[in-house]
């Protein structure tokens, strides 16, 4: 199954709960079952250092992920023409 995790301006909770609930959620399952796929887009916070964080901590498990951190902010993405 395949659950893309969209993370905005969440570095607090990322910090204090989300990280380590999806870590023992990873080692629940099965280290060799999981792959985690997590999207971050516009923060204002440091949700991309929480999200680098996990990233990394996932790594020293050897759990296949894909991590995508955008540079562009909401405020960029609003002022961008969009032209069908």
């Amino acid at each position: 199954m395949f659950n893309p995790s969209t993370h905005w301006n969440n570095e607090r909770i990322l910090r204090s709960h989300w990280n380590k609930v999806l870590l023992d959620l990873v080692r629940d399952l099965g280290l060799e079952n999981v792959y985690v796929r997590i999207l971050e887009s516009g923060s204002y916070d440091n949700t991309q250092g929480a999200m680098k964080d996990l990233e990394a901590r996932l790594g020293r498990l050897n759990v296949p992920r894909t991590f995508e951190l955008f540079d562009i902010t909401h405020k960029d993405e609003l002022g961008r023409v969009h032209v069908p």
